[in-house]
């Protein structure tokens, strides 16, 4: 009833314009004249409404989500520039649809430097950081073809940390709410359609001076012939400070490994586990049961482990391997993203800044130890 109601107001208006009655200049057919009969009267009516109300059947006539390529979860770095999210707008199978404005929400958005709005690689515009975005475009700048899509990214460059107005760990995040998120004109019909009450999110982004990025050391194999033994090399983490501040593993810092294991005879005695530096110098260790599927190094000491800015340190993975002695026993560590506590770091000796969830994704596996004898 509501689309009904629409093309009789259009009607009405061509009919106004034009007249209803016959014309000799008809070529081309008066504009509403659907069916070319160089009239324009309710049989272009009810011709237009029925395309309209088919097409619409099938599609609503705007779209916001959030894109399956939108970036997840990490690490915005000040000064640096990096996407928060991409959302893609969706037009209905009903016409193409000009855009003429988009007005991002920012989750903390006055700690960010600048905003900036690009359509795949060509940038659409820029603003100061702020909680509210708004970009503006002239017609046919950027065009939704009718049943098709357009993506658009956010990205932004975050203010320094000065612990009082950014500090270490803020959250950024990206989201399209509400009617004026995106604003567009039919191209045809030149009606104004908005994207109502929907809304798209973009992950939560966190700004950090500096953070440690985790991998496996590339010269440690991936696949080793078990040999039981008091002192077992089980992993080789390399470990690399990035953005302009040291990466710092004391006091309340902390690490936790992973254990995957098959082994067929155990003493019920716990095993000791042990973390060192490139020195051979012993950072952490713990005594963990048979049983034990993890193992969390606590730092103590301040700046036990230090990584300067722009260097890669390594950390070295022991463990008590004897009991692996039956052919078939195997065993592999790993760190693990399901919980930020599984990596606790600080930033020049000072903080506890837990992001386990975002250092360790996608999972970071160690060589398998397999017994074969």
């Amino acid at each position: 009833m509501k689309n009904l109601i629409v093309f009789c107001l259009i009607f009405l208006m061509i009919s106004g314009a034009f007249g209803a009655g016959p014309s000799e200049k008809c070529v081309p057919p008066l504009p509403g004249d659907i069916n070319s009969d160089c009239q324009v009267n309710f049989k272009d009516l009810a011709i237009l409404a029925a395309n309209w109300m088919k097409k619409s059947s099938v599609s609503r006539p705007l779209v916001i989500r959030t894109d399956s390529s939108t970036p997840v979860s990490d690490i915005l770095i000040p000064g640096q520039e990096k996407a928060l999210a991409v959302f893609r707008l969706e037009a209905g199978n009903i016409e193409d649809l000009d855009l003429d404005s988009i007005t991002v929400n920012v989750e903390n958005g006055e700690k960010l430097q600048v905003i900036y709005l690009y359509w795949g690689e060509t940038l659409l515009g820029s603003r100061p950081g702020s909680k509210l975005a708004s970009f503006f475009f002239e017609d046919g700048e950027v065009v939704i073809p009718a049943g098709g899509n357009v993506k658009i990214t956010v990205k932004a460059i975050p203010l320094p940390v000065d612990n009082y107005v950014v500090k270490n760990g803020t959250l950024i995040r990206a989201y399209l709410f509400g009617s004026d998120a995106a604003r567009t004109t039919g191209r045809d019909s030149a009606l104004t359609v908005n994207s109502g009450e929907q809304i798209a999110i973009g992950a939560e982004m966190k700004i950090y001076e500096a953070w440690p990025h985790f991998s496996l050391n590339p010269y440690f194999p991936r696949e080793l012939i078990l040999i039981p033994r008091l002192n077992h090399l089980l992993a080789m983490l390399d470990v690399s400070a990035q953005g302009e501040k040291d990466i710092t593993f004391g006091e309340s810092g902390q690490i936790a490994i992973n254990i995957a294991s098959v082994r067929y005879h155990k003493d019920g005695e716990d095993n000791l586990w042990w973390l060192t530096d490139e020195n051979g110098t012993v950072l952490c260790s713990v005594f963990a049961d048979d049983n034990a599927f993890r193992v969390v190094f606590a730092f103590k000491d301040k700046k036990m482990f230090v990584v300067p800015s722009g260097t890669t340190k390594t950390l070295y993975v022991w463990g008590d391997t004897r009991e692996y002695n039956v052919c078939g026993d195997a065993i592999q560590v790993w760190l693990d993203d399901s919980s930020n506590y599984n990596c606790v770091f600080g930033i020049d000796g000072v903080g506890v800044y837990p992001e386990g969830e975002i250092i360790f994704r996608p999972d970071i596996w160690g060589c398998v130890f397999y017994r074969l004898l």
